[in-house]
């Protein structure tokens, strides 16, 4: 039975994680991205803090995939969801959206080199298929070759990322069956780190006071994404990386239908 629930908990974590990328678009129309990504991972450690009545186990911090997530952390999300709302404010969501569906053909190639998943002729089939549909429906070909490099360097850098944090997640979790203090060890030391840097650049004078509503867009795109990435790693901890990735990649067409409505 809970195997069955995968492809379910990977459908609802797309389904958040477009929610947040309406979120995302609104509140980098009003705060830059390093801040943007800071007070969303803010949030979404604020709902694992919340949750921790139900996740802590004591015993749990002496196992050694605390320190799988906490690394994981120095990259996910404070590096990839700085790239992706970059991406985001520089060449917008449809463009973005395009490159970042790339993430689950990355996910599987990591997943059969490093943890050994096998992919069979119906799920290369449906990745492929997943991916081309994104791309397909927010491919923009007037748009691309002047914005190309940014494309590159912002949305596949996060799209990359991404991919590279199933894995390691899946890894983790297979040490430490406990994906909502995974999560919880990742997000605050991404926090802490984006933080500092945010520390940094209001001591040098390059930041203001953030306006109030890009605040309370950023914070509602951390909430939205908490509940997506506990679906995600719980999706990740009962079922394969090859099976979960090209799933959660339809989270943009969550995002056209929640725009849409």
């Amino acid at each position: 039975m809970p195997e069955q629930l995968v492809p379910l908990l990977a459908l609802t974590a797309a389904l958040f994680f477009g929610g947040a990328g309406n979120a995302v678009r609104q509140a980098v129309q009003h705060v830059d991205s390093q801040v943007a990504s800071m007070l969303s991972i803010l949030a979404t450690f604020g709902i694992f803090v919340l949750l921790m009545p139900t996740w802590f186990e004591a015993d749990d911090w002496r196992n050694p995939a605390v320190w799988v997530f906490a690394l994981n952390g120095l990259i996910h999300p404070v590096l990839s969801r700085f790239l992706a709302y970059e991406a985001n404010r520089r060449i917008g969501a449809t463009v973005a959206a395009s490159f970042d569906a790339t993430s689950p053909l990355f996910a599987a190639a990591i997943a059969v080199l490093m943890l050994g998943e096998r992919v069979d002729l119906l799920v290369a089939l449906g990745t492929c298929l997943t991916v081309l549909g994104v791309a397909w429906l927010y491919w923009n070909p007037a748009r691309v070759p002047s914005l190309m490099k940014a494309a590159l360097l912002f949305a596949t850098g996060a799209a990359l990322i991404r991919a590279v944090n199933n894995n390691v997640s899946a890894f983790g979790l297979g040490l430490l069956p406990n994906p909502v203090m995974g999560a919880c060890i990742s997000f605050g030391v991404s926090l802490l780190a984006s933080t500092v840097l945010f520390a940094v650049r209001t001591r040098r004078g390059t930041l203001g006071v953030p306006p109030r509503a890009g605040v309370l867009w950023c914070l509602a795109a951390g909430s939205l994404s908490g509940v997506a990435v506990i679906c995600l790693n719980t999706a990740l901890w009962l079922g394969d990386v090859v099976i979960v990735a090209p799933i959660v990649s339809a989270a943009p067409l969550f995002t056209l239908l929640i725009a849409w409505s």
